[in-house]
């Protein structure tokens, strides 16, 4: 189970790098065409690998919860996991992902138009502070996965 947890882990990772380079790395698109498959292949990473390797990480952990010495609530820095996954994933699942599905809808009715609409501007300004803060918080979890800081609670000793 550990190694079906790192992997989805290192999944969603990836994912979310990928979304992190497509978002700054590519060039501005010169054709309503292209701007639309741009945020279609973001769309198609952000829905098929990231989602699902998150979700998949979040219960392959539950499940390393459950199964192990470790407990759902033994250690600080499982609870801090597990709280920061749900909170990342519901952020990603109720904010991120329709913003997302909103900007094709505009890209494909505006075309190049809407590269200077404000819904479609917000809603990049919001990628491009998401996915960073995003890779930030899983290097987070990466850290206390590897390292486990803190004692184990009071409370469960």
């Amino acid at each position: 189970m550990r190694l079906l947890h790192v992997i989805f882990s290192a999944s969603w990772f990836g994912g979310n790098l990928s979304l992190i380079l497509l978002n700054f790395m590519t060039p501005r698109p010169d054709t309503a065409s292209a701007l639309v498959l741009q945020h279609v292949i973001f769309h198609s990473i952000a829905t098929t690998i990231v989602a699902t390797a998150s979700i998949l990480s979040l219960l392959s952990g539950l499940l390393l919860c459950w199964k192990s010495s470790w407990g759902f609530f033994r250690h600080r820095w499982v609870v801090v996991k597990i709280i920061v996954t749900l909170v990342v994933i519901v952020f990603c699942a109720t904010i991120s992902g329709p913003a997302i599905e909103e900007t094709i809808e505009l890209s494909r009715t505006l075309g190049m138009e809407a590269l200077h609409n404000e819904v479609y501007l917000g809603n990049a300004m919001l990628s491009a502070v998401v996915q960073p803060a995003i890779f930030a918080i899983l290097v987070f979890l990466a850290y206390l996965s590897i390292f486990k800081p803190w004692s184990k609670r009071k409370t469960a000793q």
